[in-house]
């Protein structure tokens, strides 16, 4: 050391370069653990959303993608108990007063125009070939299920599983 003490000025800026890479590394080894969390979260929400939904164009038809998230967006509809549509739906099996309703007036009252044969929205079991109706829009037509003429141009079926035996389809036809 000398008499100005230069020599205990680079030790002191040694130490500090090494205290910022081992601060530096710490931040770096932090992120890409973070972005891993991120990535895998992702990934198996993913996954867990397309076990439980499925959503098919029946033509060669581009898909509706507006009347789809309506669709959503009407299962995330609150009443006045706070209780969702999707969760009334899945408790009581079929459409209520409320749902129902709701139903007519969001698919009937925006899409009847434009697909002017069915609009539909009702509970439907995949394991039987049973006419599906309810009394807010009737009868499911037999060309849903396959059947009948093909005079029918599918443009839109979205479906909802609510469990192993049920789901919740809007099937949407122009004639």
């Amino acid at each position: 050391m000398n008499k100005n003490g230069q020599i205990g000025k680079l030790r002191c800026i040694n130490s500090s370069k090494r205290g910022q890479i081992g601060e530096t590394m710490t931040w770096i080894v932090a992120t890409i653990i973070i972005i891993l969390v991120l990535g895998a979260s992702i990934f198996l929400s993913a996954i867990y959303i397309n076990q439980n939904k499925k959503i098919q164009s029946l033509s060669s038809q581009t898909k509706d993608v507006l009347a789809s998230k309506s669709l959503y967006s009407y299962l995330l509809t609150l009443d006045s108990d706070k209780k969702t549509v999707y969760s009334q739906i899945k408790e009581e099996g079929d459409l209520n007063e409320f749902n129902g309703n709701l139903a007519i007036k969001i698919f009937k009252g925006l899409y009847g125009n434009d697909y002017t044969e069915e609009v539909w929205i009702g509970i439907t079991d995949p394991s039987t070939i049973v006419d599906q109706s309810n009394i807010y829009f009737g009868p499911r037509s037999p060309s849903f299920i396959g059947q009948g003429s093909t005079r029918y141009l599918f443009s839109a079926k979205d479906e909802i599983i609510l469990d192993e035996n049920k789901t919740l389809q809007l099937l949407l036809v122009k004639g």
